[in-house]
């Protein structure tokens, strides 16, 4: 395995897909924007980004990691959710035990190494979200929110109050990606 790292404290087997693909953005109502494959692959990778950014770990698929970190203490908290499979503890008591929500209960040891599958098989939940902010990033002019001529006027898509353009979570997002989400993520 060539494990990579990530900002998230641990490392994975290759690189993390997005969140999205343009053929689901597409079918769940991307196809009616006017913006080309480019554009779409671009606002997904940034919308997939913020969301795994938030969240304080790559979500979804699941992915082969590897954390390694101090093992003093009975328990370790890995830094993701939604936790397959254990493949491999080092250092650790042979009997450890992973429950899915990432705590490992084991002896005390100096350091610790831990292969583990982790992350949602389907991201539908996270999709629908990504697909949202894709959405409004594309219908969004960057930097235009109005435009008046004469006694006619336009208001155009905003990404958040008075924004223009980029990919923002709105509380609306954060809401839906609250379950997603590490807790103590700033």
């Amino acid at each position: 395995m060539a494990f990579e790292r990530t900002n998230w404290g641990y490392q994975v087997d290759g690189p993390i897909p997005d969140l999205l693909s343009v053929e689901q953005f597409d079918r769940l109502g991307g196809a009616a924007l006017s913006a080309g494959r480019e554009a779409k692959e671009a606002a997904i990778a940034a919308a997939s980004a913020v969301v795994r950014a938030w969240c304080g770990w790559h979500v979804s698929p699941v992915m082969p990691c590897r954390w390694t970190g101090p093992g003093r203490g009975e328990v370790i908290e890995l830094p993701c959710m939604a936790i397959e499979s254990v493949g491999r503890v080092e250092d650790a008591a042979p009997d450890a035990h992973v429950p899915s929500h990432g705590v490992l209960r084991r002896v005390a040891a100096d350091a610790v190494t831990v292969e583990f599958r982790a992350g949602y098989p389907s991201s539908d939940g996270v999709g629908q979200v990504v697909a949202q902010l894709v959405a409004n990033s594309l219908a969004a002019s960057a930097g235009v929110r109005e435009e008046h001529a004469g006694q006619v006027g336009a208001s155009y898509n905003q990404t958040d109050y008075g924004v223009s353009g980029g990919v923002r979570l709105l509380k609306s997002d954060k809401d839906a990606l609250a379950p997603y989400r590490i807790t103590g993520v700033r």
